[in-house]
């Protein structure tokens, strides 16, 4: 049991340490992310103290991307599927770390097939979605329509554990489950992240928020990191989310100051808050 205390604290420590370092180094991301949410993931990035960019041209993104330090792919930009695969080429070649956000995988083939392309390119550093998205990649089918949680998919998170495994293993990345406990793996270890709190999914954009941060932390890591830093990511978030809710129910506030909340806590976020407020478990 001692022992068992001791990996949790160390992993908290190492996801603290990955926070600090993004911070110091502010990454520069690129995202290319769908009209709903561009501009939350631009001020997530800036409030965590990453920088961030947006350039969706596919005459652009080439050289944009080459001097950027990650790339985040949302696939809710349908229109910019083609400047995705420019820039997820040009990042490889540069060594650096590509992020699969599967928006609306389960009710869309055409986005699945999207991600079949990302994906082929090899190098891809990790895949974040909710658990209906993450099964329609892992099975390539469809789950729902729409970008919401089917109540099937929160039946046996146990097979979906095991697909993501699978998953990560074959395209030699991390995955991401986010819900009430966020899933992270590499294949071979598995974490789950539990902060967080309900009006995070009252709002529009938590899921592509982390992301992006998601690109900022893996770009200032070393690849045996990729995990630690899904951890920092997901329980910052969570944690962030945690704090605004407290704030709007002090405050009697609704929906719309809860979103600016979650950014202005993000905003005020270090690496301390992290390792004392985060729930990261570990499984092996």
């Amino acid at each position: 049991m001692e022992s068992y205390a001791l990996m949790i604290e160390e992993m908290r420590e190492k996801a603290a340490a990955i926070w600090k370092r993004m911070q110091q180094k502010a990454p520069l991301v690129h995202c290319i992310t769908n009209i709903v949410t561009v501009n939350d993931c631009a001020n997530i990035l800036l409030a965590a103290g990453a920088r961030p960019t947006m350039a969706h041209h596919e005459a652009e993104v080439q050289e944009v991307t080459g001097g950027c330090e990650a790339l985040v792919c949302n696939l809710g930009a349908t229109e910019n599927y083609h400047a995705m695969e420019l820039a997820a080429a040009e990042s490889i070649k540069e060594k650096h770390p590509v992020i699969i956000d599967p928006v609306g995988a389960g009710g869309s083939s055409f986005r699945r097939e999207q991600i079949e392309k990302l994906l082929s390119y090899g190098n891809i550093a990790a895949i974040r979605g909710n658990a209906s998205e993450m099964r329609a990649v892992f099975e390539n089918c469809r789950t729902v329509t729409g970008v919401d949680v089917g109540v099937e998919d929160l039946i046996h998170p146990e097979k979906l554990i095991e697909a993501a495994r699978r998953f990560s293993k074959e395209h030699d990345c991390v995955s991401i489950i986010s819900g009430e406990k966020d899933i992270i793996t590499d294949g071979d270890m598995v974490l789950s992240a539990a902060n967080g709190d309900q009006l995070m999914s009252k709002i529009t954009g938590t899921g592509c928020m982390s992301s992006v941060l998601l690109g900022a932390a893996f770009a200032v890591c070393e690849k045996g990191e990729y995990v630690q830093a899904a951890a920092a990511v997901t329980s910052a978030m969570g944690i962030c989310g945690e704090f605004a809710a407290e704030k709007c129910r002090e405050k009697q506030a609704g929906i719309m100051s809860f979103h600016l909340y979650l950014i202005d806590e993000m905003s005020k976020f270090s690496e301390n808050i992290l390792q004392k407020h985060s729930k990261i478990d570990v499984f092996i």
